[in-house]
């Protein structure tokens, strides 16, 4: 870190990094920038700005001070020059240090291109600009999003207790979803193709501890299946949670496709989409950030947020033409979906895939899917009355 970029640095604190909340954070957003800079995150970058318009092998005449902002675990860099950081407007490149990540990276910036043209302005996506190749390296460049994180903005109004406004959130949420779900159209898909990859995942990530899991919910997707034949596809974000949608002064943008998937059923992208929304605030109102806690509350529908999150998926079946009952059919694929996300990715389970296993468990404990032949019923009532 250089502190001749202070500037660049608290540009980036302001617009990246999650807003100090424990006392402990707060007195040291206040120490000098040198004593508290993220240095894993961000650092300077020498590189020329020449390197948008030129595909030669030489690159020359070096410009210091270029801002290089590190995203993730597999590699991909976002670098942007400090002007862009500080005015919110211009160019960001993605590249890798992964030559193997390319390919994913090209494949979102594809996805994200094709959408747009399908979607338009009103898709609110980012907007792609060019893919280049230099010196056997791939850059891909993109509008700057200026703009505040869902997940931090969820976060601060579910610490306020502000039900009122997240659940302003969760509508919004759904009109951008509506949009986008009803910009799809063509032949349908028999719905066990659309749900064919999940299974096989399903049984590679939790063998024969998820047998009988497995095998109902097989079962409830030919139940559903015998009402509702087929669905309309959609390309599938996979990871559609706040911590992807970006809030600007035009509205939400989607970002970070890298997981995009076509012909697939809209319910897992919807249903998480809602879900992540509600446990992400409720989250916030436990100790400790404890999102298995957070998860029972949302099933438990004991709080106006649960409440009107199951509202929007009732509603969200019922523009569909699906009865309200199969909510709970639904919710259990959903759950076996959430449990091997990480694992369909990285090839092996995640801390967020065994926690969704467990409330996977729980869930069908509660709802007595496991063993149909004991009755209870507080979670059917209360889903039904939410």
């Amino acid at each position: 870190f250089d502190t001749s970029s202070v500037y660049a640095y608290r540009a980036f604190s302001k617009n990246h990094l999650s807003c100090p909340l424990t006392l402990r954070q707060r007195i040291a957003s206040k120490l000098p920038v040198v004593f508290r800079a993220e240095t894993r995150f961000i650092t300077i970058y020498s590189a020329s700005n020449q390197i948008l318009t030129r595909s030669d092998s030489e690159i020359s005449n070096f410009e210091q001070n270029d801002f290089m902002f590190f995203s993730n675990a597999a590699g991909k860099l976002l670098l942007m020059t400090t002007k862009t950081l500080l005015t919110g407007r211009g160019e960001l490149v993605k590249t890798t240090t992964d030559p193997e990540y390319v390919t994913v990276m090209a494949k979102e910036f594809d996805t994200v291109a094709q959408l747009s043209q399908k979607l338009g302005q009103a898709g609110c996506l980012p907007a792609v600009g060019k893919h280049l190749e230099v010196r056997d390296r791939h850059f891909f460049t993109e509008e700057y999003i200026l703009g505040e994180s869902l997940r931090e903005r969820l976060r601060l109004l579910g610490s306020q207790g502000d039900s009122v406004k997240i659940c302003g959130i969760i509508d919004r949420l759904d009109e951008w979803f509506r949009f986008y779900h009803g910009s799809f159209s063509g032949n349908a898909l028999p719905v066990s193709k659309a749900y064919a990859h999940l299974f096989p995942l399903f049984r590679d990530c939790y063998g024969n501890t998820g047998v009988a899991l497995l095998q109902k919910g097989e079962e409830l997707l030919r139940q559903f299946e015998n009402d509702y034949p087929v669905v309309t596809p959609i390309t599938a974000h996979n990871d559609l949670w706040p911590g992807n949608f970006v809030m600007t002064e035009d509205g939400f943008i989607v970002i970070d496709w890298e997981r995009a998937t076509e012909n697939r059923a809209p319910f897992f992208d919807y249903f998480w989409m809602i879900v992540a929304t509600a446990i992400e605030s409720l989250a916030s109102e436990t100790e400790n950030h404890d999102y298995a806690k957070a998860v029972r509350i949302f099933i438990e529908c004991s709080d106006a947020v649960s409440r009107h999150a199951i509202k929007k998926l009732k509603a969200f079946l019922s523009g569909m033409g699906i009865a309200e009952t199969y909510l709970l059919h639904l919710f259990f694929i959903f759950f076996m979906e959430w449990s091997v996300q990480g694992f369909q990715v990285l090839g092996r389970q995640t801390d967020m895939d065994r926690l969704a296993f467990g409330e996977l468990l729980h869930y069908a404990n509660i709802l007595n899917l496991t063993n149909p032949s004991i009755t209870r019923d507080p979670i059917i009532k209360a889903f039904a009355n939410a």
